[in-house]
């Protein structure tokens, strides 16, 4: 009797052993091919819009729109204002820049990410839309304070947007 319940005893941690291992993703993260990566933004209380499109070729288009409200341009719907509706600025980026875009995108999972973060209770705050292109598809997250709340969903998303922002510092 005491040898058969020692053998149930390592059976059943063997197995939770391994549903542990599939439920925490070891092994399983998938590394995407990045093209490009959109990140739109409103300024919160103020009535502006950017809309900033960084592609692989390491080059950065930002749109501001300001003031956003009587634009007749959705932004947040992916939309490319005319140079005559907007502030429109180009330059490049560092390949380390580019690369590090990339890394945070796959490190943070940000494919996996739901289209809607979890709501903060907030006023005033910014709505934020990342959006990822791959030779895969594409993928959007995001939403009302996106990246400011608690929780795992919003700091993944926040990784990504710190490492948006560090390569236009750069």
């Amino acid at each position: 009797m005491y040898l058969g319940r020692m053998r149930k005893i390592r059976v059943v941690s063997a197995l939770i052993i391994l549903l542990a291992l599939f439920t925490s993703g070891c092994g399983g993260q998938h590394d995407y091919d990045v093209n490009k990566v959109t990140y739109v933004f409103n300024s919160g209380d103020q009535d502006g819009a950017e809309l900033d499109v960084y592609s692989s070729d390491c080059t950065v288009i930002k749109y501001a729109i300001r003031p956003y409200s009587d634009s007749g341009v959705d932004l947040f719907k992916g939309e490319i204002p005319s140079d005559d509706q907007c502030d429109k600025e180009e330059y490049t980026i560092s390949q380390d820049d580019w690369n590090s875009i990339v890394n945070a995108v796959n490190e943070n999972r940000f494919m996996a990410l739901p289209e809607e973060l979890p709501e903060v209770e907030a006023t005033d705050g910014s709505t934020r839309y990342i959006e990822v292109f791959t030779s895969e598809g594409d993928h959007r997250s995001g939403g009302y304070c996106a990246g400011n709340g608690s929780g795992k969903e919003h700091q993944r998303f926040s990784e990504v947007v710190s490492a948006l922002q560090k390569a236009t510092l750069n």
